[in-house]
This record gives structure tokens, sequence and C-alpha cells, in this order.
């Protein structure tokens, strides 16, 4: 029944934990030469020598059982990658409709905005806290881009509106 559940690549009968048993009872070249030599009866035989003198009948079966292990292992692999991707997908799209990220990158637009206001390339060098006071300076006569929401230095991250 194992050798027609590997030779049939059924992975219900066939369990990956059993292809790696089976792996390591295969006979090696030299046992190979001996049951293929034998002319006694099978009853001689222990169960793993008849197991054995099975398997040898098989053409190729050492092959048949990695090409069998590859494919329960890719199995495996591509269900936990998909896995994955679901969590991937899941956490990008909470980011995505984040409407406290919208703001968050809103605020820094704005930030850009009104520390390039005034300069013909842009070419803002970054800012620093007191570029804030700047912002709000800027803010106070007024905008083409709408009102900056820039919080103050004093009041702390936490207060934007």
């Amino acid at each position: 029944a194992i050798v027609e559940g590997v030779m049939e690549f059924d992975m219900e009968r066939v369990s990956s934990e059993l292809l790696e048993k089976l792996r390591s009872c295969l006979p090696t070249t030299e046992e190979r030469d001996v049951l293929e030599a034998y002319r006694g009866a099978k009853a001689d035989l222990g169960m793993a020598e008849r197991f054995q003198l099975e398997t040898i009948k098989v053409p190729r079966f050492n092959k048949k059982i990695e090409v069998f292990i590859a494919a329960t292992g890719f199995r495996e692999l591509s269900i936990e990658v998909r896995e994955r991707m679901e969590r991937i997908g899941a956490a990008f799209s909470a980011v995505g409709s984040s409407l406290r990220l919208r703001r968050v990158l809103q605020l820094v637009l704005e930030i850009g905005i009104i520390l390039n206001r005034g300069k013909a390339k842009g070419n803002a060098q970054g800012f620093r806290m007191d570029n804030f006071d700047q912002a709000e300076e800027h803010q106070d006569h007024g905008s083409a881009h709408g009102p900056a929401r820039v919080p103050r230095t004093d009041r702390g991250a936490g207060s934007a509106q």
C-alpha cells in the first residue's frame, strides 16, 4: 500500500514524515545487489528486507521518493508563503486606510510647502525644531494651499489639529 501511494503520488496516504522514514529505509547499492541475487523464500526474510525487495522491483523508486519529498515540501512551503502574503496584504490595507497616517503625511507635506515657500527651486535643507516657529509665521501670512496645522514645540506633537 505504501509503494502504491508513492507510485500514485498520493499525498493523502503518504505523509512527508513517512517519506523521510522511507528514504532512510531504502536499500544501499550493496544491499540492492544482495537482494537482487537472493533466490530463497520471501518468508525467510525479515520485514525490512521484504519491503526493500518490493521497492527494488519498482524502477527508480529512490528517485520517486526524492521527487515526492520535494513536491510535499513545495506544497507546505507554498501554503506558508500564501499565509504570509495574506498577512502582508492585510497590513498594507490597514496602512493604506489609516486616517492617522494620512493626517501625518498631509502635515509633512504642508511643512514642506511652508519651508519651500519663496524659494525658486524649493531646496529646503530639512528642518529643525525652530522651523516650526517659522512655519507658524508663514501660516499667519496666509497660504495658497490652505492653512497649515503645525504643532508648536511647547505644546507637543500630539496637539496638532
